[in-house]
C-alpha cells in the first residue's frame, strides 16, 4: 500500500514539474524581439534551464503539455496561435519534446560541464534541423539557412551559457 500511495505522489509532483514548467515555457515565449521570418525568443533559453534541472520524462511532458495549450489556443506562444502548426516557426516547435528530451538525457545531474553543454548543444541541433526543415517551405533556402540558423547560433549559444551559469550559481546556494 505505502508503495502506491508513494507512486501516486511521484506522479502528482512530476506533473505539477510539468506543468510548472509548461508555465515557464510559456512566460519566456512573452519575451521576444521581432526578427524575420522567425522571432527572438526565450523559449530555448527556457529549454537549457529546465533540461539541466529536470530529468527527462518530465521535460518531455512539460514540451508536449506546451504544444498542446498552443493548439487548444492558450497565449503560450506569446499570442493565441492554434494553428502555430502551419506557421514558419512550426519546425522549431515541433523538436521541443524530443530536443529537451535529449538535452536533459545528455545534461541533467552531469557532473561535467562539458557533457551539460555537448547535451544542450546536441537538443538545439535538432530544434535548428527540423525548424530549417519546415523554414525552407516559407523561404529560400539560403535564406532559410541565413536567418533561421546562422543568425540563431550566437544568441543561443549565449543563451546557453547564462543558463549554465545561472543553474550552477543556483545549485551553490
Amino acid at each position: 500500500m505505502e508503495y502506491i500511495a508513494q507512486s501516486v505522489h511521484e506522479r502528482q509532483r512530476d506533473l505539477s514539474h510539468a506543468l510548472g514548467g509548461s508555465l515557464f515555457l510559456a512566460l519566456c515565449s512573452c519575451i521576444w524581439l521581432p526578427t524575420l521570418p522567425i522571432a527572438i525568443t526565450l523559449q530555448t533559453f527556457a529549454l537549457f534551464i529546465l533540461a539541466l534541472t529536470l530529468p527527462r520524462h518530465i521535460c518531455l511532458r512539460l514540451t508536449l503539455f506546451y504544444l498542446l495549450e498552443a493548439s487548444i489556443g492558450l497565449p503560450v506562444l506569446g499570442s493565441v496561435s492554434p494553428l502555430w502548426f502551419l506557421g514558419p516557426s512550426a519546425g522549431y516547435l515541433f523538436a521541443f519534446p524530443a530536443a529537451s528530451y535529449i538535452m536533459s538525457s545528455l545534461a541533467y545531474q552531469q557532473p561535467s560541464l562539458f557533457m551539460q553543454f555537448i547535451g544542450l548543444v546536441s537538443g538545439l541541433l535538432l530544434i535548428y534541423g527540423l525548424g530549417f526543415l519546415v523554414l525552407i517551405h516559407f523561404v529560400p533556402i539560403a535564406c532559410a539557412f541565413q536567418s533561421g540558423v546562422l543568425f540563431f547560433l550566437p544568441i543561443d549559444l549565449i543563451k546557453i551559457g547564462v543558463a549554465m551559469a545561472a543553474v550552477h550559481s543556483l545549485k551553490k546556494i
